[in-house]
């Protein structure tokens, strides 16, 4: 036992010391990862929409997922042009973007 406590207590000042060290900086927030990140965001909300009643008699599920699946189609096909080195055109995401942000803003307050 003493044993596995040592290499722990090693282990951990490792740990330590490694991330003592200078900070690296995030990386730029480009349109696409903007985009990701109201996707997600979005997603949380349909998601906890999903569960109370008052939510789905304002914007059904049907027009909520697929106002969702075009939003994260419209994203990835972004984010696979800029994976491949390319600049991507934002107007689809962009749009279904906004399409699925109106339904969440008919949503009421939970």
């Amino acid at each position: 036992m003493t044993r596995l406590y040592a290499i722990a207590l090693a282990a951990t000042g490792l740990a330590l010391t490694s991330c003592s060290g200078t900070a690296t900086p995030p990386p730029p927030v480009t349109p696409v990862v903007a985009a990701e990140a109201a996707l997600a965001a979005a997603g949380h909300i349909v998601l906890g929409c999903y569960a109370v009643p008052a939510c789905v008699a304002v914007a059904p599920k049907p027009a909520i997922k697929k106002a969702y699946d075009a939003a994260y189609n419209a994203v990835t096909a972004a984010q696979t042009v800029a994976d491949a080195g390319g600049s991507p055109d934002m107007t689809a995401a962009t749009a279904a973007m906004s399409g699925l942000q109106s339904l969440i803003d008919q949503l009421p307050a939970t």
